[in-house]
């Protein structure tokens, strides 16, 4: 079986974290048996860049020889989680370092009326419904939508960060990778950190 590592680093829809980027690593090998390993280091980006290649992977993931891994490093958090769950089954590993984030979809919102940003609203709303399907639907039976929906909207909206056995206990990761170290500082805060980084997280227009 040949083994495929793909990175995602930084902002997804940026740089080499779009679905063209990664199918051109993989269609070369179209036919043979394959391990896909995907190595998940972001904080999140573009929805739709991210909802591509979710679709993409869970399509490999489903097709006969061919396993996709998804492994989450650092603070994952946003569209790198919803990409973490187009692994195969059982295949969804979490660094023992890690913190994992997921949230309601956000977006910058400069001026408006009542009409336009009851629009938006309901527009947002939408999105968070869908997400939560995805999260539901990979959480072997953990989690219902509005128990995704109840998470996701702790702390007004931008979750909390959980650590790898909370992960695991929610049904949205099947193990822990054991790792020597990790970027990650002594004195985190599990909650509201979430805050000082938002421009990179969620959705954007």
């Amino acid at each position: 079986m040949k083994e495929i590592v793909i990175n995602i680093e930084g902002e997804i829809g940026q740089d080499n974290n779009t679905v063209e980027a990664i199918q051109k690593e993989i269609v070369p090998y179209s036919g043979m048996a394959l391990k896909v390993i995907v190595n998940i280091r972001s904080a999140g980006g573009l929805l739709d860049e991210a909802l591509k290649i979710y679709d993409y992977l869970h399509w490999l993931s489903e097709l006969p020889d061919i396993v996709v891994e998804t492994r989450c490093f650092g603070y994952t958090a946003s569209c790198g989680t919803i990409i973490a769950q187009a692994a195969s089954p059982n295949m969804r590993g979490i660094s023992e370092h890690s913190l994992y984030l997921i949230h309601c979809c956000i977006c910058d919102i400069e001026t408006g009326n009542y009409i336009g940003l009851g629009k938006q609203r309901d527009i947002l709303m939408l999105r968070d419904e869908h997400i939560s399907k995805i999260y539901a639907k990979h959480s072997r039976g953990v989690l219902d939508e509005k128990a995704v929906i109840e998470i996701m909207e702790e702390n007004e909206g931008e979750g909390y960060w959980q650590e790898p056995t909370e992960v695991i206990s929610h049904g949205l990761a099947d193990f822990i990778i054991k790792a020597e170290s990790c970027d990650i500082p002594e004195n985190y805060r599990k909650r509201g950190l979430f805050h000082g980084i938002r421009k990179i997280f969620g959705c954007k227009e």
